[in-house]
């Protein structure tokens, strides 16, 4: 905590400085100050689709991205059952330059 503002890291690695006065241009959120960076994909499948072939395409894809920092963990999972869709969500980290 400082002075004027209070400086928050997201589980993603993302610096959120909040201003302890009065908030007019809201939250400052800095991307580029952490090495790495975490990406959340979210991919949509129709209902028909056969989950375990749709995790492995993604696991597959993700662990030929030699962007990706496997050493850090990737988890691929369904997240959601919307009406339009099933939703997967991919997360995993790279370096924030390659983000």
């Amino acid at each position: 905590m400082q002075i004027f503002s209070t400086t928050l890291c997201t589980g993603d690695n993302k610096i959120i400085v909040v201003p302890k006065g009065k908030v007019i241009a809201g939250n400052i959120i800095n991307y580029p100050c952490e090495p790495n960076r975490r990406v959340d994909i979210v991919v949509g499948v129709g209902y028909n689709a056969n989950i375990d072939l749709v995790k492995k395409v993604l696991d597959d894809v993700i662990a030929a991205d030699n962007h990706i920092l496997h050493a850090k963990g990737v988890i691929v999972y369904l997240n959601e059952m919307v009406p339009s869709s099933l939703n997967f969500v991919t997360r995993s980290w790279t370096t924030t330059a390659e983000y």
